[in-house]
């Protein structure tokens, strides 16, 4: 089944065209934040005025929840991440980084765990109106 839906979905460009085994795909995983995020994460909540944030910022716990990514599709010259959006809008915040939204998150997620493979974030939304 995987190599019909794969004739219109995966080779996206030649260069992405799969010549090796067909990607792994998993559903709901769960993904930690980029280590590097939570070292700046900490250093931002240390110096502001919201005393929770900074008491957060000293636990050992991460700063941020590990994100759950609906569908990943992993493979050795690629990584996808899917989030669907049927019926419930984007996070457009988290608890202690109000500028950063479910879908930035996301992405930084992919980008730091796709190394030297392609990332890829598709986004799949269904409207409310026809």
């Amino acid at each position: 089944m995987w190599s019909t839906v794969s004739e219109g979905v995966i080779p996206i460009s030649n260069s992405l065209s799969t010549t090796g085994p067909f990607p792994f795909s998993d559903f709901w995983s769960s993904v930690r934040s980029p280590s590097e995020y939570e070292i700046q994460s900490r250093r931002r909540m240390l110096t502001s005025d919201n005393p929770q944030w900074e008491l957060r910022a000293k636990s050992p716990e991460p700063v941020e929840g590990a994100s759950e990514i609906d569908i990943t599709f992993d493979h050795a010259r690629f990584l996808i991440y899917v989030e669907a959006k049927l019926g419930s809008d984007v996070s457009m915040s988290t608890t202690y980084d109000p500028r950063r939204n479910q879908i930035i998150r996301n992405i930084d997620c992919l980008i730091a765990g796709s190394g030297d493979r392609v990332p890829m974030f598709w986004l799949l939304v269904r409207d409310e109106e026809p």
